[in-house]
């Protein structure tokens, strides 16, 4: 027993000196770990909306917003509202924001590289703030909802209807403030009361430092948003200051740090005015002698550069010959990241004062049901997913539909105008016949005659489809035809142009090398060199050879082309061989010609030769 343990583990030892069964060993742990990983994020972390209780839903965004499931360790992108669930983190990176509704209304603003984590407990809402910022507004909300805000060991309870700003510095330092309402806080054991418009901070010590004597900030709100058709926007800043000190420093930043200083300002007034370019800014107001407790908190605001209403279809003032009613109306505009949902007005009048269709949609098209011909109105009413930006309405837009009596004729697309149709002899293959629809056909008549007057008729009838399967001659034939165009009970269109093709039945099918002639000698060139060959087969496909023997066993060049000719620039002297193969639509080989030959005499090209390929492949097909 003793001799078999130390054989088992001089094995393992020899085992793990050897570097390739390591490594070798580490590799199948490592998929392994990502196989799982992979599994988590497919289908555990995603089917968490489904399984747990929603808490909540991202109801606008700007850029990178991620969600994790409590019970995962992936985060993946958000999308406009995406369902939240209980115990999910929320992240924002990068000049990011997103505004969070909960399930009892409650409007959470969470800020660029912020996160927090949602949960909810007996009759109110938990929420962790991990870093950043976030904002509550509960103005929609239920009143009996209560919220408790938890950061490190602090936790933060707002009374019914309250609301503050938060924010976590990089160094830990907390900054509250109260906008309605009040807060009451436990840290360390202690409880300590803040009231609206209040402010405090929360540095090493556990209880908060009070800025009684810092200006409080009026306007903008913390985390509001702006939108903007121009470059700029003039955004005003209005702050209150009890003190009898009379100027003021205002900082607007890129960085809610503010090492990145963008706007600096003096003013003996309480207010102030400039204009930004669209981003994310940090504003705060110094007092004169610049002291800690003399400095407001920061806020942030956002300005989205919103573009206008663009119409893309129908054009505006458009005229509309419709021969069906009702008919259906294709409405296009350009889509716009910043709006929930349009919705579309129509009226026969340019008031509106009767909407006789309301049709909401939360994309870029729509197709609006119109029943009867005459002049309509319409405009689009804009809603935004930022409940911060006011819903808009677009210019009103007129088009006019008239009853068409009669139709156009068709287009006649295959067989092509003049062209020759191969069918094998005694094949029962049939001629397809294709003509472009009309709109507002409600059936075809087609012709096809023997004879360009259309005496001699073949074919003389009716078809709601817009193709035709017919059985050609035994014999070479040429076939006249046209298609004209009917709607309902309105009269018959004219006839469209009459094309003509022929059926042409052959033996076999062949292919005739054209150029150069057989046996030919190259004795001087201007240009590139130029094969061409001849067959009849509609749409075909052709491969091209080249060898030095004349059996064609070494081909050491060969093209692919739908052409009937090809251009070579690159071969050495001597004496060469070619042929060409056909293709039918099928890939089927149908024919090949005959092997010729050419030949170069030394001097003729002075190029490099190309390697030969020894061994050829069977079937060279086109890429379609």
């Amino acid at each position: 027993m003793t001799h078999s343990l130390s054989n088992i583990t001089q094995t393992l030892k020899d085992f793990a000196d050897d570097t390739h069964y390591v490594l070798g060993f580490l590799s199948i742990i490592s998929m392994i770990c990502i196989f799982l990983l992979y599994l988590d994020f497919k289908y555990k972390s995603k089917s968490m909306v489904n399984e747990s209780e929603v808490i909540g839903y991202i109801t606008y965004k700007k850029k990178v917003i991620q969600r994790k499931a409590n019970s995962t360790v992936v985060w993946y992108d958000t999308e406009f509202k995406q369902a939240l669930t209980r115990r999910d983190s929320v992240r924002s990176e990068d000049l990011s924001n997103a505004v969070i509704t909960l399930t009892d209304g409650t409007e959470l603003r969470l800020e660029e590289n912020s996160m927090v984590i949602l949960d909810t407990k007996e009759k109110g809402i938990e929420i962790k703030l991990v870093s950043g910022a976030v904002r509550t507004n509960r103005k929609n909300a239920k009143a009996d909802t209560e919220i408790k805000v938890l950061v490190d060991n602090k936790n933060i309870d707002l009374a019914n209807g309250a609301d503050a700003n938060f924010r976590l510095a990089e160094n830990g330092n907390l900054s509250l403030n109260v906008t309605q309402g009040e807060a009451n806080i436990l840290s360390a054991g202690k409880e300590f009361k803040i009231e609206k418009d209040q402010f405090a901070n929360f540095r090493e010590t556990e209880a908060p430092v009070f800025k009684t004597t810092a200006p409080t900030l009026v306007l903008p709100e913390d985390q509001t948003f702006f939108t903007t058709a121009n470059n700029e926007f003039p955004v005003s800043f209005q702050w209150n200051f009890t003190n009898s000190k009379t100027n003021f420093r205002i900082e607007v930043a890129a960085d809610r740090n503010f090492k990145k200083i963008l706007s600096r300002a003096v003013t003996d007034k309480n207010q102030y005015s400039v204009n930004f370019k669209p981003g994310i800014y940090y504003w705060r107001i110094l007092p004169d002698k610049n002291k800690l407790d003399e400095i407001s908190l920061e806020r942030s605001f956002t300005i989205l550069k919103e573009s206008p209403f663009q119409l893309l279809r129908p054009m505006n003032n458009a005229k509309l010959i419709v021969a069906n009613y009702p008919t259906l109306i294709s409405f296009d505009w350009k889509e716009n990241s910043l709006v929930k949902d349009y919705t579309l007005e129509l009226s026969r009048n340019s008031e509106f004062t009767e909407i006789i269709k309301s049709t909401k949609t939360t994309g870029n098209h729509l197709s609006q049901e119109i029943k009867e011909p005459g002049e309509y109105y319409y405009r689009f009413q804009i809603q935004y997913a930022n409940p911060d930006l006011k819903p808009k309405t677009s210019s009103v837009y007129s088009l006019s539909l008239e009853a068409k009596i009669t139709l156009e004729p068709p287009i006649l697309k295959i067989p092509y105008h003049e062209s020759i149709v191969i069918i094998p002899k005694d094949s029962k293959e049939t001629i397809n016949l294709f003509w472009g629809r009309v709109e507002g056909a409600s059936e075809y008549h087609l012709q096809v005659s023997t004879n360009s007057d259309f005496t001699n008729l073949e074919i003389d009838e009716n078809r709601k489809e817009n193709f035709y399967y017919l059985n050609p001659k035994e014999t070479d034939t040429r076939y006249y035809w046209r298609v004209a165009t009917a709607a309902n009970e309105n009269k018959l269109s004219n006839f469209s142009k009459a094309n003509f093709f022929n059926s042409k039945r052959i033996e076999e099918f062949s292919i005739e090398l054209v150029i150069p002639k057989d046996n030919f000698l190259i004795t001087d060139y201007d240009e590139d060199l130029e094969f061409q060959w001849k067959t009849f087969l509609e749409k075909p496909f052709f491969v091209v050879e080249f060898s030095e023997s004349p059996d064609m066993k070494d081909i050491f060049k060969h093209y692919n082309t739908k052409s009937y000719y090809q251009r070579e620039n690159y071969f050495p002297s001597g004496k060469f061989y070619w042929r060409a193969k056909l293709f039918d639509n099928n890939k089927n080989l149908k024919a090949q010609s005959k092997i010729q030959s050419f030949e170069i005499p030394a001097g003729a090209f002075d190029l490099k030769y190309i390697p030969k390929i020894k061994t050829a492949r069977d079937l060279y097909f086109i890429n379609e």
